[in-house]
């Protein structure tokens, strides 16, 4: 527990009125003689809706299109084409949530800031659109130093003003307007605005470059199975969101044939979800090439537990830990022990696992592999599944489950409506995989695995530069 002494007088100068641990600590951080507003150095620009082209192509950026580096990877929307997978950002920008920053503007998330989704317009992006679920900053100084401050220093304190929303921190003009930044700080770089700003556009330039050649892993493994089974799949932007198109106004019709009804195995699904084509072809395409079902190479599936939480003890993988590209192992809840003793040894985790979550829209399907020797335990979210690795690398596997043939399948089976969905380790089991050598499969993995490592060295060029531009402004 935290405890904090306030005069009743200071508080009358908080018209935010604050008892949040983490703002309270950054308040009495405050040097009073080494400050500086944040409005002294940015102007906090109130977003208006803008008009947006109705009759031709033109870029849109939301928060999930920025990447941490602050790059964006825009979508092309066109009233008059509209493309069903992209059904939320046109429903969004037709209700007025979208807005065009200057040159030089700076854009930082409004929900979850931590995450540095910080955008520098540059004259290479003037021309996107961005959803208003950005807080914008205008420069008071040269904006490539501003944002260089942000990113390095700044973004700390901006976190320290976050409030919890709807289960995430965020932020809001009105309290930024309340921070103060370190004077000392900013002054010793504005001694050297001119020489910094040379070099910073060019530390910027580079990382832009640098990331702009790195491709996502769920792109490395969509291509390789496209390959396998050439053809070209497209699940729009993953689990829930292209294949619901049962959210099209209108009534949407199924006819099915009696003599086609094998084909549904033991899933005699009706729902429209079930049976639109984006799924039924991607079925078809997966069962044109020899295959097992997961029954077939499985040796069990552990359901993770609701556990006795304390303070310390045994970690607990929850879902927040899965990122559907490594388990972030700086765990933050615990088990307690003399709960974990009395568990079976089934239910701790070892290498090789692979770990899928079960539940959620936007969570359910994320599949991860243990790659560490945790002692640790799943929580009831998620399950276990453990293969014989004689007849099949749970590489392969969790890869395949994570490209669009492994997620068409937990979009064909979970059950359940709104956010309150489901799938269970009877429905996993029944998941088609191919059946190909373990030779092939490694052979696969590898290929994956040395263009997944090309991005990981540019990422560590990034990480240097960005030292670099850390020690050249501190």
């Amino acid at each position: 527990m935290k405890i904090r002494q306030f005069n009743v007088s200071d508080i009358s100068r908080e018209n935010t009125i604050r008892f949040d641990s983490n703002y309270l600590n950054y308040v009495q951080q405050i040097d009073n003689n080494d400050s500086i507003k944040l409005t002294d150095i940015y102007e906090l620009i109130e977003i208006k809706s803008v008009e947006y082209p109705s009759d031709e192509d033109f870029k849109y950026c939301q928060i999930g299109d920025v990447n941490s580096n602050g790059i964006c990877n825009p979508v092309t929307i066109n009233f008059e084409e509209q493309d069903v997978a992209l059904d939320d950002y046109y429903k969004k920008i037709s209700k007025g949530d979208i807005f065009k920053p200057n040159v030089g503007d700076i854009l930082i998330s409004k929900v979850r800031p931590y995450l540095k989704k910080i955008v520098y317009i540059t004259e290479d992006i003037k021309d996107i659109y961005f959803t208003k679920a950005f807080i914008c900053l205008r420069p008071k100084i040269s904006p490539v130093v501003a944002y260089s401050m942000i990113f390095d220093n700044y973004i700390n304190i901006i976190n320290y003003s976050s409030r919890m929303g709807k289960g995430y921190p965020t932020i809001n003009n009105v309290d930024l307007k309340q921070l103060k930044l370190s004077k000392k700080y900013y002054s010793n770089i504005i001694k050297n605005e001119k020489k910094n700003e040379a070099t910073l556009k060019k530390s910027l330039s580079e990382i832009s470059s640098l990331s702009k050649n790195m491709v996502k892993l769920t792109d490395i493994i969509n291509k390789e199975f496209d390959e396998y089974y050439a053809s070209k799949t497209n699940l729009s932007r993953g689990m829930t969101y292209g294949t619901q198109k049962n959210c099209l106004k209108g009534i949407s019709v199924v006819n099915k044939q009696i003599n086609n009804l094998e084909k549904f195995d033991n899933n005699i699904r009706l729902s429209f979800r079930s049976n639109n084509k984006e799924i039924g072809s991607i079925m078809e395409i997966i069962k044109s090439k020899p295959f097992f079902k997961i029954h077939d190479i499985y040796t069990e599936i552990v359901k993770g537990v609701q556990p006795e939480y304390s303070d310390d003890g045994i970690p607990v993988i929850k879902i927040s830990n899965l990122k559907s590209e490594y388990i972030d192992d700086d765990f933050t809840e615990f088990a307690s022990e003399e709960y974990t003793n009395k568990l079976t040894e089934n239910k701790f985790v070892r290498p090789n696992d692979i770990i899928f979550c079960s539940i959620g829209k936007g969570s359910l399907g994320k599949v991860d592999i243990v790659e560490k020797n945790y002692n640790a335990i799943l929580s009831t979210d998620n399950y276990i599944l453990r293969i014989n690795e004689k007849k099949y690398n749970p590489y392969f596997l969790t890869y395949y489950l994570r490209s669009n043939y492994g997620l068409a399948q937990f979009e064909l089976y979970y059950t359940g409506a709104t956010n309150q969905i489901h799938i269970y380790d009877y429905n996993v089991k029944d998941f088609i995989i191919p059946n190909i050598s373990i030779r092939e499969q490694n052979l696969v993995v590898s290929k994956i695995n040395d263009e997944y490592d090309k991005n990981k060295n540019n990422n560590n060029k990034i990480n240097e530069i960005f030292n670099n531009i850390h020690s050249l402004l501190n």
